[in-house]
């Protein structure tokens, strides 16, 4: 059959896919906050239009912390945010990359 180690692994991947899906999930706005002490700017901005770096930024370490820690639906962060679930589908990669848990692609820069 397989190993031990499979089985165990697969089974924990399956946990905390269920937990993303169906525990409850901290609200975004605590994202934005916590976003915005670090950046230094007020949480309003970061629901902003703006296209300023340091606001695109915070838009894209929100988007990222908010799907893949919070378990919200790229829908559910675009609606709050003011951005289509494409453009955060971008947000999300974009900061992963800012955290540093993902490796540059040549893919990416394009």
């Amino acid at each position: 059959m397989g190993s031990g180690d499979f089985v165990s692994e697969t089974l924990q991947q399956a946990e905390v896919k269920f937990e993303k899906k169906y525990l409850p999930k901290r609200p975004i706005a605590d994202f934005i906050e916590s976003v915005a002490v670090h950046k230094g700017i007020s949480p309003g901005l970061i629901r902003s239009n703006s296209r300023q770096r340091k606001l695109s930024e915070a838009k894209a370490l929100v988007a990222y912390l908010a799907v893949e820690e919070g378990g919200h639906t790229l829908t559910e962060v675009g609606s709050y945010l003011g951005m289509k679930h494409s453009s955060v589908s971008y947000a999300v990669r974009r900061g992963e990359r800012l955290l540093g848990l993902q490796q540059v692609t040549n893919e990416d820069r394009e």
